[in-house]
């Protein structure tokens, strides 16, 4: 898990340097605060990534033990599908928005 929060950490920093060739040296630096601003929102979205990706490996590995893969569906229910073995699907609270 933790490589993915390194791979999310570095395509964020990546995007905004990429990003970077597009700015106007001649602006009052307006470019640069929204560009920080958008990196410091990507960061913070790869890293609330990363802990439900955790947190759903370990509701998985509960009941399935380590090789177990989590995953989510498209209206938001965990299954977890163990190496060997019937998929189950794990009911999980959903954040307040």
């Amino acid at each position: 898990m933790k490589a993915i929060t390194t791979c999310l950490i570095a395509a964020a920093i990546c995007i905004g340097v990429g990003a970077s060739h597009h700015l106007d040296a001649g602006l009052d630096g307006q470019a640069e605060r929204a560009q920080a601003q958008d990196i410091e929102q990507a960061l913070r979205d790869a890293e609330q990534a990363a802990r439900t990706a955790r947190a759903a490996y370990a509701l998985c590995k509960a009941d399935h033990g380590p090789n177990v893969l989590p995953a989510w569906t498209l209206d938001g229910q965990l299954i977890c599908q163990p190496k060997r073995g019937q998929a189950s699907v794990i009911q999980v609270a959903k954040a307040a928005p």
